[in-house]
């Protein structure tokens, strides 16, 4: 038999399935049976097809999908009645799936620990972010002013700690927390107050 070509993409992203038709023909007109064996650990795939007279070119179709990316190197053979055999190779290319994060840090357990001019705000989030407390003797706190004051640490961790100085003594502050995750998707409490107690 007489391999023609090998029609398929040379480059597939992983888990999007690749299908490849191989073309041949028998001199003899014979029976063909094809076989393709793709490279990694999957299972070698096996078509038999019948051909009509004269003499044509025959195809045989397979699809496969890569779980894992890489370059593969998929082999193709194709059989006749006698037992004669020929295979074509093709490089296959399968690129990484890049997945994007979209999904905002989650916020729990907002606790502020007061002093006389100072106040630990403290909270966790499910995955690593940064730390910011927006704090105000007014209310509501606009997170997008220029004005507004913060305190922000850029590490990304899960548990935080903020520390408010300079704070007068007895006085109702407004405050909210913000942490950004290295995507730079933002979750942010909802406006809360303490008291900072007397000296």
């Amino acid at each position: 038999p007489v391999i023609t070509s090998l029609t398929g993409q040379n480059t597939v992203a992983q888990g999007e399935t690749e299908t490849v038709t191989v073309n041949a023909f028998d001199r003899e007109n014979g029976n063909l049976t094809y076989s393709a064996d793709w490279g990694d650990t999957q299972a070698m795939a096996r078509m038999a097809l019948t051909p009509n007279k004269p003499v044509f070119l025959q195809s045989a179709t397979f699809s496969h999908v890569y779980e894992v990316a890489g370059t593969y190197t998929a082999k193709f053979t194709v059989q006749n009645d006698a037992g004669k055999t020929t295979s074509a190779t093709m490089v296959i290319t399968v690129t990484p799936v890049v997945v994007v994060d979209t999904v905002a840090p989650v916020i729990s357990g907002v606790v502020a620990t007061t002093s006389a001019t100072t106040t630990n705000i403290t909270w966790q989030t499910d995955e690593n972010s940064t730390s910011k407390v927006y704090y105000s003797l007014l209310s509501p706190i606009d997170r997008e002013a220029t004005t507004s004051t913060f305190v922000l640490d850029g590490n990304l961790v899960s548990s935080h700690a903020v520390t408010l100085s300079g704070l007068a003594t007895s006085t109702l502050y407004h405050f909210l927390v913000e942490s950004s995750d290295a995507s730079g998707n933002t979750g942010a409490t909802f406006e809360s107050s303490f008291t900072t107690t007397a000296e």
